[in-house]
């Protein structure tokens, strides 16, 4: 496994209209991609104890009236973990850019490899988050808004 921390966070603006919505969300879509999480959601998981997450303050300012909300945080997931199980998976490796792309329905784990982990992403395919179904139930317990799962086997 490879764990990789932040060093270094600078101060980290996201922009929205309060026109078009002021609703806060748990987990806010973005262009990025990133993983934005209310601090609900990052007092909930460190109470469950949930290892290899970073939170990092993000600030959601409103270009109507410049308010700034301070109630988010990037969720940075260190956990890196070798997980495809290559043998049973249909993929394409790039050896010019040294990636991998996956067919989504034709990817397996290893199980073995992802045993102990509740969230972590794959060092051959870094974009995905993966979650335990402890995480998923956590999610669902306390009914936090904006997650979206797929069901991986």
């Amino acid at each position: 496994m490879k764990q990789s921390h932040i060093n270094f966070w600078p101060t980290v603006n996201f922009y929205y209209n309060s026109l078009e919505s002021n609703r806060e969300s748990d987990y806010l879509c973005n262009v990025n991609r990133w993983p934005i999480v209310h601090k609900r959601v990052m007092e909930v998981f460190k109470k469950n104890n949930i290892k290899g997450v970073e939170f990092y303050q993000v600030f959601l300012i409103d270009n109507i009236n410049n308010s700034i909300n301070n109630n988010y945080y990037f969720m940075y997931i260190a956990n890196f973990i070798d997980a495809f199980d290559l043998q049973k998976s249909k993929y394409y490796y790039s050896k010019k850019y040294n990636s991998y792309t996956f067919m989504p329905t034709l990817t397996y784990f290893d199980i073995k490899k992802c045993y102990g982990y509740d969230i972590f992403r794959c060092i051959k395919s870094p974009a995905g988050i993966y979650v335990s179904d402890k995480i998923k139930t956590i999610i669902e317990k306390n009914h936090f808004t904006g997650f979206f799962f797929y069901n991986h086997v």
